[in-house]
């Protein structure tokens, strides 16, 4: 069971994000199922501890795979237009074309720049046994979309277990939108 754990703002990332490694799991032959499809957004806050994993056990399910956001910042910046420390300018001995060249160069002003930054936590638990199985950190940087990082985060969460033998087939390398461990 592939369980998102977002704030409530954050529903299409967590259904995204639950998807795609519920599909990415299938994709590798295993039984798999987002907490979404089968209970809904809100049916875990209502429902005790052992009931849930009762009625998990019954549908054959033995473990549990955790996405967590901890946090997502957004960070703006200045992109300066200046001059750096290299040389800049017509390379001529006419003083007057270097001077316009340079000075139009040093009053472009820049711009800002915004990147979005997520970092996230992902898990999977042993329903049978009080065990963590697997653990990770992770920090994305500006995807494209909410799409996207759920289908890299997915591919990329799933090569890691199958480099560390919790699953058995790799999947085909990911991009590099998301950041090693």
């Amino acid at each position: 069971m592939v369980i998102g754990i977002l704030q409530k703002k954050d529903n299409s990332l967590r259904e995204y994000m639950e998807q795609h490694l519920t599909d990415d799991l299938k994709s590798l032959g295993y039984k798999s199922y987002s907490i979404i499809q089968v209970y809904g957004f809100n049916t875990l806050n209502q429902m005790k501890e052992k009931d849930l994993k009762e009625n998990l056990r019954k549908e054959g399910i033995d473990k549990v795979l955790t996405i967590v956001l901890l946090d997502k910042k957004k960070e703006r910046y200045f992109i300066s237009n200046k001059v750096s420390n290299q040389p800049y300018g017509i390379k001529t001995a006419d003083f007057y074309s270097y001077y316009n060249s340079t000075l139009n160069h040093i009053n472009r002003s820049g711009y800002y720049a915004t990147t979005t930054k997520y970092y996230w936590e992902s898990n999977m638990y042993d329903l049978n046994n009080p065990l963590l199985l697997y653990s990770v950190q992770t920090t994305s940087f500006n995807p494209a979309s909410e799409q996207s990082l759920a289908h890299e985060y997915g591919r990329m969460i799933i090569n890691d277990m199958v480099r560390h033998n919790l699953l058995s087939k790799p999947l085909v390398k990911s991009d590099k939108s998301i950041a090693a461990f």
